[in-house]
């Protein structure tokens, strides 16, 4: 399987809109839940959110997070949430994210994370926006 189109949503920052995809037709356009659509040549449609690691954290605390999920596991069997960057944790237990610790501990964020795994939804991690355009390419195969 491969990706023939990429949808980006146009409230993606500039370096995520101006990814080439290696040549695959990419279109920036208002998206109704996700971050980007992988069309694939076997008819399936990958769905996307981005997070960054900060981001994250701030829509488990919301609850968009979830949201967000459920919006596109009822579009595509085949819908992600990728975490562009690090969540790694201090010795005691907190998660440091963007080179600050923050109040989160380790196991609630595993824990909602594990969530959106039973919702449907896989989890997936790179280690920046640079290599978002790698990991979407990856997950098209």
């Amino acid at each position: 399987m491969t990706a023939t189109g990429i949808f980006i949503d146009s409230r993606e920052p500039s370096n995520i809109t101006s990814l080439k995809f290696g040549g695959i037709p990419v279109a920036v356009t208002m998206l109704d839940c996700g971050d980007l659509w992988a069309s694939c040549d076997d008819g399936q449609m990958l769905i996307i959110e981005r997070k960054t690691p900060g981001d994250l954290l701030g829509s488990i605390k919301d609850g968009r997070l979830f949201q967000q999920c459920a919006a596109m596991h009822e579009r595509s069997k085949w819908a992600y949430v990728c975490v562009t960057g690090t969540l790694a944790h201090s010795l005691d237990g907190h998660i440091v994210a963007e080179n600050r610790t923050t109040g989160w501990r380790l196991d609630d964020v595993w824990g909602a994370l594990l969530s959106v795994q039973e919702m449907g939804v896989a989890v997936v991690t790179c280690q920046s926006d640079s290599h978002y355009e790698d990991a979407i390419i990856r997950l098209a195969r």
